[in-house]
């Protein structure tokens, strides 16, 4: 729990998918040897952990947008539920978490292994998050994977 409090769903999978111990480590109350074993034992998980973090994430948008659960207006905006300026961030980590799932659904339907595909839409979207580039959508990360998959060749 510490570890998911500290990365987030979308952190977990990534770090697990690039075997990044040092992030596992920067949870409170983790040291080396418990991330090192963390990742090592759950390294072929990732793509089941982004897969599961998109899924929460679809669910999350469509409460947040008015979908399942609430709908409607917010009081005293007269906008859309998923209007609200304090629900944006959060609705944009959601949209990363989609996007990361459909890019990493599309690699496995074209045929690649599902832990080579993670890794790969993995270091997608960290290089795009390091670019600045914000949050990419599932098509950005998709030529980025393939780009990546297609050095590892």
């Amino acid at each position: 729990l510490a570890i998911l409090g500290a990365l987030g769903a979308e952190g977990v999978s990534r770090a697990l998918a690039l075997g990044d111990v040092a992030a596992v480590r920067a949870a409170p109350g983790v040291g080396a040897k418990l991330a090192a074993r963390i990742v090592n034992e759950l390294a072929d998980r990732a793509p089941a952990v982004m897969a599961l973090g998109a899924r929460g994430a679809r669910a999350a948008a469509a409460t947040a947008d008015g979908g399942a659960v609430g709908g409607g207006a917010t009081s005293g905006t007269g906008g859309a539920a998923g209007d609200d300026p304090a629900t944006r961030p959060a609705r944009t980590g959601l949209a990363e978490g989609a996007a990361t799932a459909d890019a990493l659904s599309a690699l496995v339907n074209l045929g690649y292994d599902r832990l080579q595909a993670a890794r790969a839409v993995a270091e997608a979207a960290e290089a795009a998050g390091a670019a600045g580039d914000g949050s990419p959508d599932a098509a950005a990360l998709i030529k980025a994977a393939l780009k990546t998959l297609a050095r590892s060749l």
